[in-house]
């Protein structure tokens, strides 16, 4: 039995088709292997015929982006320089990977107790979208 921590991401079912589970299967597939500071590891991915699941490793206690900046009393300059910075390089180490983060979304940024960045759901967004819904640019 293991108590780790873990983020569990369900895909909406009524966007899923047979060829969208393929491309997200395929385009997870380089994720397991990929490893940064920055970045949350993703450890499994499971569909169950309806619905396709993410499964991440995550950090106990940490807190959305913008749940932490609410929170944040007043915002401190040097933190903020510290999240940009860790920020640039998880999309440097995504970029040299050859996997594209599409769209960053505040709800892909979390931060830990120790006020360190972790990303999670990159690598695929825009081949999904795209193959979700043609019309995405």
């Amino acid at each position: 039995k293991s108590k780790q921590s873990v983020l569990i991401f369900q895909y909406k079912p009524q966007y899923l088709n047979a060829s969208l589970v393929n491309t997200i299967i395929q385009k997870s597939e380089p994720l397991f292997s990929f490893r940064h500071e920055c970045i949350l590891p993703l450890l499994d991915y499971h569909y169950d015929g309806k619905s396709f699941y993410t499964v991440y490793e995550a950090v106990p206690k940490m807190h959305a982006l913008e749940l932490f900046l609410q929170n944040m009393p007043h915002w401190d300059i040097k933190t903020l320089w510290k999240f940009c910075t860790q920020l640039l390089l998880a999309m440097l180490a995504i970029e040299k990977q050859g996997l594209i983060c599409g769209n960053l979304m505040l709800n892909q940024i979390y931060i830990t107790p120790q006020k360190e960045v972790k990303l999670l759901r990159i690598g695929h967004w825009i081949d999904i979208l795209t193959k979700a819904f043609p019309a995405y640019p």
